[in-house]
């Protein structure tokens, strides 16, 4: 507030946060940008009108967010969307073996075990614990779950001791890593043989699918929130949530076990047309949204 009382700016991008819109009200010479993350923001919430009656524009991360966003009154026609991005530069394909040098011995795993990866936050939405009961399904076949109960937290909360609880059941075919560096889980992608996002809530979109892509892993993904806008057919299985998720999983890691040629080409696949999903792209495409908003010009913010 400090710095847009005392600043004329041409536009305000709000990341994340509906409240935060409030202020908009104070700065009405100035164009205001809501940009929207995760699948938390509806027409039902209270006061939601109120807050963003002074929104000139959202920025969704997928077309099911923007749509989503659309629903609430004050936001109609003011949606656009603007897909997420990772650093390609970081990731090579997993063919090459040294970027993943000893962690299978490491981690009690033989070269030719098949791995299936998990690789996120051990909560509840990001369907961990389905993924292990759905290779409970799958014999010979080992599971390896990277990550922690938050981004930087290897806490027991309640559900990753139901996860742990759960996978004695094949205790010899899972290994947990506990929480990895970013910059070091580039080498356990190296290591799978295929890996999956079973989200089992309308997740907005998935970094991490896009890393397994950029890894040239062939995946398997629920279909759920915007998770299909980053990835397609032929490069990751997508599977229904409904009463049957689970048996849908294993039927997919199956498929992909017994299937060498088809995980071939999916790994192929996998890293053609990623450039869409680059920095370069999300910033040229940053950039055309806050030209179209702003009475500034392209060329202008173009050139600086």
């Amino acid at each position: 507030n400090r710095l847009l009382r005392n600043e004329q700016y041409d536009v305000i991008v709000y990341e994340n946060s509906a409240l935060e819109m409030m202020q908009a009200k104070r700065y009405k010479n100035t164009k205001n940008i809501m940009h929207i993350h995760a699948d938390y923001i509806n027409s039902d919430m209270n006061g939601i009108n109120y807050l963003c009656r002074h929104c000139d524009c959202v920025m969704g991360v997928s077309d099911f967010i923007t749509s989503k966003m659309e629903e609430i009154p004050a936001l109609k026609g003011k949606g656009v969307t603007l897909k997420n991005a990772i650093d390609l530069t970081g990731f090579t394909p997993k063919h090459r073996p040294e970027d993943g040098e000893g962690i299978r011995e490491s981690l009690g795993l033989s070269e030719n075990d098949f791995v299936v990866l998990f690789c996120g936050r051990l909560s509840k939405e990001k369907g961990c614990l389905e993924l292990i009961k759905a290779v409970e399904r799958v014999p010979d076949v080992k599971l390896l779950i990277v990550g922690g109960e938050n981004f930087s937290s290897n806490a027991r909360t309640e559900y990753v001791e139901c996860l742990y609880n759960e996978a004695e059941k094949i205790k010899d075919r899972i290994v947990f890593t506990g929480h990895i560096k970013h910059s070091e889980v580039i080498r356990y992608y190296n290591i799978a043989d295929i890996a999956v996002v079973p989200s089992i809530c309308n997740e907005a979109a998935s970094l991490t699918l896009l890393e397994y892509r950029a890894t040239g892993l062939p995946t398997i993904a629920s279909k759920m929130g915007g998770i299909p806008e980053y990835c397609n057919k032929n490069t990751t299985l997508l599977v229904e949530y409904n009463e049957s998720f689970i048996e849908g999983l294993a039927e997919a890691i199956q498929l992909l076990k017994c299937d060498d040629m088809l995980r071939d080409r999916m790994s192929e696949q996998a890293t053609l047309d990623l450039e869409q999903f680059g920095y370069t792209s999300y910033y040229k495409n940053f950039v055309d949204i806050i030209a179209n908003v702003s009475s500034e010009s392209k060329e202008y913010l173009n050139g600086n």
